[in-house]
């Protein structure tokens, strides 16, 4: 798809471009929310490794890596991809209250990642404290 969308025929490029923004929105969120819902963040990471190939550190992508490897009590990889998230526009609040995370609440790099959340300018985070 992508050397279709990088073609000089713009009506195939067109179909290439639109084949991609739509695997990105299913591997970056439906699917990935689908195995989440049924409680299976295994292939929910797997399918986000999908979505990470296309957009390398996307913070959408990393927030849900993160939801993902908490429910699988993987808290130094859920704090990475926090970190990770944190690049962009995150709020404290949506941290501190998605259940998804709640397992991180007792971890030092948590509470100190949601410190710099309230303290830094939003999308900051990452940048300076990390």
């Amino acid at each position: 798809l992508e050397r279709r969308a990088a073609s000089p025929d713009s009506i195939d490029a067109n179909a290439a471009e639109r084949g991609l923004e739509q695997l990105w929105v299913y591997t970056s969120f439906y699917e990935p929310q689908d195995y989440l819902d049924r409680g299976d963040p295994t292939r929910a990471l797997a399918i986000l490794e999908v979505a990470q190939a296309m957009r390398p550190s996307h913070p959408d992508v990393c927030y849900n890596q993160a939801r993902a490897h908490a429910r699988l009590r993987h808290t130094s990889q859920a704090i990475e991809a926090l970190e990770c998230a944190a690049r962009a526009p995150l709020s404290a609040d949506r941290v501190e209250s998605d259940p998804d995370l709640r397992s991180l609440g007792g971890a030092p790099a948590f509470r100190a990642l949601v410190t710099r959340l309230r303290t830094y300018p939003t999308g900051m985070a990452g940048r300076y404290g990390g």
